[in-house]
């Protein structure tokens, strides 16, 4: 599909008074101002993120019955059951969570459910068997939010439950001594982009505070924030406000590991800890984690990192990289069909929102397949996994379509069309009966035939600014490093480039990515386009381009060096 570019057209004014007022280049100001840090005295703030900007947890609606009756169960000695999630969020929320209360004398168990036998969310055998193990406290992390039945059924067996979550709630909330989700109505908690993590960690901070004093509670916080960086960072949460600070000082953490899981994992993902980045933990370590909740059982990433011993670490990040290995073949079997499909039908290519069904597909990959198809064709995508007489689907969609509103919409329609299902605006997952999967796809299709136009269905990128290549220096780039971590509502800067020649024979790596070397004003740039080997057709020595990329630093033997990433291409 053909890209739309559009360049950013900040206001000068307040281009100028960044300028002025912060000493800063034209070019930072600029993307200052096209971040929506406008005004002085936010963009500082933005450039120069501080531990001081973390808001006061109590801030939270309920935080202080849950830090009450947590503090009472943790006196108690009761036995304390986390109820997690399968994702990289879920398990370090696990892994946050149970760790500040180890550090408070308090003992807990753990459950993440497996989701290929269990799926998605909370359910009531779990609660039964910790009833019978004599769990008298249940804390759910990520997730939860949506299970007031199971709440129900907890109270009735004597377990109280505090719910931690941040997905959007229903109508009514559970009946939990305490919901702690700063998406709840009538919570003015002031930052409502927080992961599950993030909210675990605000659970956290509040016990910190009642039972540390500032210096002790000060070094365990920066000793968490790198673990809840990589689930924040892998759940694609926006990295602005209190996120942007648990990125940045996470990041610094992790380049300085001392955890023999963190060493083992980063080891197996080949990072160089002196220089991990958001996309780093994105791409590299988070796959690692996922992989284990997608083929496997996400218990392993617990043990990762509460296993003592390193050579157990070291065996347990090899595993990780090999599920994700698996992991990689299933998706790509799943793509391969779907490509398939799409040429066989080619009139699909036409509807403004897609179901795709496939027997045998892996569940555990079927959300990244749905990504991956969203990021070639730009539209909503629900891919399902039928086993028997049902289907298991993860879907995303683009920012101008809400999916879970629109799953919403057809269960009030249907009450009981979905088994299950949960999730975001933009991300979501659901059960079905196989026999409904034609009427979901007219529903969803006819949804978005009825919201969107053709120019929603277009993908664009927003270029902060049009630039040569004598221009990309050092020291643009360590201007431009104040900016990171770089994520969803901060993303790198992404710019724009002319007239280019193209030096020699565009080269193929992997038989999917692409390596170019482009010219202008003799200045020649190394180029890399992910997943994009498809564009060497036509492309020759002497080929005039223009393109749309982010700059970044890559380390070479060594050495750091200067590359493009490629987003979009175009003859000239």
């Amino acid at each position: 599909m053909k890209t739309r570019w559009t360049l950013a057209a900040p206001d000068p004014a307040q281009v100028a008074a960044l300028r002025q007022e912060l000493g800063v280049s034209e070019l930072l100001a600029r993307l200052l101002v096209n971040r929506g840090q406008a005004q002085p005295e936010s963009a500082n703030r933005f450039l120069h993120p501080s531990l001081d900007h973390l808001h006061d947890p109590f801030r939270m609606l309920g935080m202080d019955r849950a830090v009450a009756r947590l503090l009472q169960a943790i006196e108690r000695r009761e036995t304390i059951l986390i109820y997690g999630d399968y994702d990289v969020d879920g398990a370090t929320s696990v892994i946050v969570l149970r760790k500040a209360i180890e550090l408070l004398g308090g003992r807990s168990e753990f459950h993440i459910p497996h989701r290929i036998t269990e799926g998605y969310g909370m359910r009531e055998e779990v609660v039964d068997r910790a009833a019978a193990e004599g769990v008298g406290l249940m804390i759910s992390v990520d997730t939860g939010i949506r299970a007031a039945a199971v709440v129900e059924h907890a109270n009735h067996l004597g377990i109280d439950c505090i719910i931690t979550d941040h997905h959007l709630p229903e109508e009514a909330l559970p009946p939990a001594i305490a919901v702690l989700n700063p998406k709840q109505p009538e919570c003015t908690y002031p930052d409502k982009n927080l992961s599950g993590v993030g909210v675990a960690f605000k659970l956290a901070d509040a016990l910190f505070r009642r039972r540390m004093d500032e210096t002790t509670r000060q070094r365990y916080l920066l000793s968490f924030l790198k673990i809840v960086a990589i689930g924040t960072i892998a759940d694609v949460v926006p990295l602005v406000g209190e996120n942007r600070v648990i990125a940045r000082f996470g990041l610094e953490g992790l380049r300085r590991p001392k955890h023999p899981g963190l060493k083992a994992l980063m080891r197996v993902a080949g990072l160089d800890e002196r220089a991990i980045t958001s996309g780093d933990v994105g791409f590299r370590i988070a796959p690692r984690l996922n992989a284990a909740g997608r083929m496997d059982t996400a218990r392993e990433v617990i043990r990762l990192f509460e296993e003592g011993n390193g050579a157990d670490v070291a065996k347990v990040a090899e595993r990780l990289n090999s599920l994700n290995e698996e992991r990689q073949h299933a998706e790509e079997k799943v793509l391969i069909e779907i490509d398939e499909r799409l040429q066989q039908q080619p009139e699909l290519i036409e509807q403004p929102a897609w179901v795709l069904e496939g027997e045998g597909w892996h569940r555990g990959v079927v959300g990244i397949a749905a990504g991956r198809l969203l990021e070639r064709y730009h539209r909503p995508v629900l891919v399902l996994s039928c086993d028997g007489e049902e289907a298991h689907g993860s879907g995303r969609s683009i920012s101008s379509f809400h999916l879970l509103d629109a799953l919403d919409a057809i269960q009030a329609e249907t009450p009981g069309f979905f088994a299950r299902y949960g999730g975001h605006a933009v991300a979501v997952g659901c059960t079905i009966d196989r026999a409904r999967i034609p009427d979901l796809r007219a529903r969803l299709v006819a949804r978005a035939a009825g919201l969107l136009g053709p120019q929603d269905l277009q993908p664009e990128l927003r270029l902060d600014a049009s630039i040569r290549f004598p221009d990309l220096t050092p020291a643009m780039l360590d201007e431009l490093d104040q900016l990171a971590p770089h994520g969803l509502a901060n993303p790198g800067p992404l710019l724009g480039a002319r007239d280019l020649e193209l030096v020699r024979p565009p080269r193929i790596f992997k038989e999917k990515h692409l390596g170019l070397a482009l010219r202008q004003d003799n200045f020649t740039m190394q180029a890399m386009a992910w997943r994009r080997a498809e564009w060497a057709v036509g492309l020759a020595p002497g080929s005039r381009v223009a393109i749309a990329f982010h700059p970044e630093r890559s380390l070479f033997d060594g050495e750091s060096r200067l590359r493009l990433i490629v987003r979009d291409l175009r003859a000239q």
